[in-house]
Parts: structure tokens; C-alpha cells; sequence
């Protein structure tokens, strides 16, 4: 990985959060910020991750269950995209996903500790408090955020549109 920690391109996988967001897209982009950190994505794809989906708690903005990933991976086929962004925009998108503002502090594991460990916890963050490596790709760590537990009350998530 090369440049500044800030500005080093990583793949962030969006996951299942992608296809369930992409009904309401027109609805949410109204309420959701652009990553203050700009330019947009570099590249954008297609991604099958080998984690199982499963729908907990409630979101009043969503009108149902919100989507998460398991943390472990399996023989599940969660069927997403993934967005090569930089350091300082997957902070935002995890900072953004917790209800937090943007641009504001790192909450996001060091730039460092990467490509050391295949999981983190986000101190204080309960939604999204977790960020799990999936993989790699031209050498760049493929993220995603998730719960940072899996004892939730599993729930139906909102009709499509």
C-alpha cells in the first residue's frame, strides 16, 4: 500500500448493506452524506462474500431489520459490491453507518494494522462496531463492517421497492 494513511487506496467491501440499499437509494442519498473525503471511488465491482447474511434490530429510516454479515466465513454466498477508497473515506463511510458525523476522528483499525489481523472492534460503536478483512486484492485488504456481536433479535427487513 502506498501514500499517506489518509489517502493510501484500500478496497472497502460494502457487502449486503449494497443490495438492500440499492431500493431505497434515491430515498436515503436525500438523508446520507457524501464521504467527506472526496474523490469517489476509484473503481467499484461485483463481489461474492463467503460470510452468511442475516437481518437484526430496526432501523425507523429503513422501515425493518437492518442487514448484516456474519463475522466468520462459511459456505454462504452474500452477493454485494466493493468500492476501492481510501483510508479516510472508509472512515467516513464507518464513522457515517454509526450515526456519527463526518469528517470527525479515526475510529477505523491503524493504517498499519491492516495486514496484520483479520478482525477489529470499534470501542463505543454498536451497529457497525466491527470491521472484518475478507480478503485482498492487488495486494489491498478487502474490509467490511458488520456487528460488532451476533446476539441480536433477528428481525424482517423492509420490503423491497
Amino acid at each position: 500500500m502506498s501514500g499517506t494513511p489518509c489517502t493510501a487506496p484500500i478496497c472497502f467491501e460494502a457487502g449486503s448493506i449494497a443490495i438492500f440499499k440499492e431500493a431505497n437509494r434515491r430515498e436515503r442519498r436525500k438523508n446520507l452524506q457524501v464521504a467527506a473525503t472526496k474523490p469517489l471511488p476509484r473503481d467499484a465491482r461485483r463481489f461474492i462474500l463467503a460470510h452468511g447474511l442475516y437481518f437484526a434490530e430496526h432501523s425507523e429510516s429503513w422501515g425493518g431489520a437492518i442487514a448484516f454479515i456474519r463475522r466468520t466465513a462459511s459456505d454462504a454466498h452474500t452477493y454485494g459490491r466493493m468500492y476501492l477508497i481510501t483510508y479516510g473515506q472508509f472512515n467516513d463511510v464507518v464513522r457515517q453507518e454509526n450515526g456519527r458525523p463526518i469528517p470527525d476522528r479515526v475510529v477505523v483499525p491503524s493504517f498499519d494494522s491492516l495486514p496484520d489481523a483479520d478482525h477489529w472492534e470499534i470501542e463505543g460503536y454498536e451497529r457497525y462496531g466491527g470491521i472484518i478483512k475478507i480478503g485482498a486484492r492487488h495486494g489491498r485488504p478487502i474490509l467490511s463492517v458488520t456487528a460488532a456481536h451476533e446476539n441480536h433479535i433477528v428481525g424482517t427487513p423492509s420490503e423491497a421497492m
